[in-house]
């Protein structure tokens, strides 16, 4: 086993915890050294205990470490590997789950105290299904408001992912729970990426299963500056859901969904000067599954591209939601 394989496990369970939880819950940890701690206090004071938490320390450089060493809880398990990627760190903690079902959660992101007990009880009214959902709360720059959906506003429902996620998608990385039978019938993320591999895997999960999707938002989303999606644009870290060119769908809602998420990464290309990969996406992109408004953004040039962003964030700290491009 080389240096790059080797997972050294710094905080051990102890033997009096339960082996087989119902929850595994995994963590990838990068330099989150000002987050981690309240991430993780957001797990232990779950209202629903039997669970065990993997947090996959990916070769991080600050005091991310010390920080999680804080929380005494015999359910933690702290494994530390040299840095080889987000998608690489999941991989490794839902191999390494014992549980049946695994939640996914992002190192800076929080729970609601209640996010286990309400999905626990989702799987016992629903022992068929396998992908468990809820609505999330974004916050960023002091401001907390419900991603905007596309769905019927009931309590819980049983939904396609590409008919549900026409706005925001109705599966995120920390609010996602998974019977770990997905994992085995379709692998992990796509460790080539670090940007835009969850939107993949949810495509892959949206082709085979239906999602149990609660509305309530049991889970928080921490837009910061130093996280994956606020990291200065490098193109090639981005899936580009090649994959999905040939891919024939019963599910009209498909289509859309896919050419929504290529005008997203289209127009962050076209932004950050990368001509060549925005006119490739441009090109698969059928204007039939595109409003007007949308149309137009892809015949902006860069400058005012970067104009209506601002002018996007500043509607949304002012509590204005804007979702004709992400």
């Amino acid at each position: 086993m080389n240096g790059s394989q080797r997972h050294c496990i710094t905080y051990e369970q102890k033997t009096a915890a339960n082996p087989m939880s119902f929850f595994s819950i995994v963590i990838p940890l990068y330099n989150k050294e000002a987050y981690i701690l309240q991430t993780l206090q957001s797990v232990c004071k779950q209202s629903f205990s039997d669970f065990e938490i993997l947090l996959i320390n990916d070769g991080s450089t600050d005091r991310s470490l010390e920080e999680a060493a804080k929380v005494k809880d015999i359910r933690l398990k702290i494994i530390t590997q040299k840095n080889q990627g987000v998608s690489h760190a999941r991989n490794f903690g839902m191999q390494q789950a014992k549980g049946n079902f695994i939640a996914l959660l992002d190192a800076d992101d929080l729970w609601a105290p209640n996010y286990l007990e309400k999905i626990h009880a989702l799987t016992k009214e629903f022992p068929k299904e396998a992908v468990f959902s809820s609505a999330v709360h974004i916050s960023k720059k002091g401001l907390t408001k419900k991603a905007a959906y596309s769905i019927p506003d009931k309590p819980v429902q049983k939904l396609n992912y590409f008919r549900g996620s026409l706005k925001s998608s109705i599966l995120h990385p920390s609010s996602v729970v998974l019977h770990r039978d997905v994992f085995t019938k379709l692998g992990g993320f796509d460790t080539r990426y670090s940007n835009y591999e969850d939107i993949d895997y949810w495509f892959r999960i949206g082709l085979h299963y239906e999602v149990v999707f609660a509305s309530t938002p049991y889970a928080t989303i921490q837009k910061i500056e130093n996280s994956l999606s606020s990291q200065k644009f490098n193109w090639k870290t981005h899936c580009f859901l090649e994959s999905y060119d040939t891919v024939k769908s019963e599910v009209p809602e498909f289509g859309k969904v896919l050419d929504l998420n290529r005008l997203s990464l289209a127009l962050l290309c076209k932004q950050n000067g990368c001509e060549k990969q925005f006119q490739l996406l441009k090109g698969k992109i059928h204007s039939k599954n595109l409003n007007l408004p949308q149309r137009l953004l892809l015949r902006l040039p860069k400058v005012v591209l970067s104009t209506l962003r601002k002018l996007k964030a500043f509607f949304e700290k002012k509590g204005v939601s804007v979702v004709v491009f992400k």
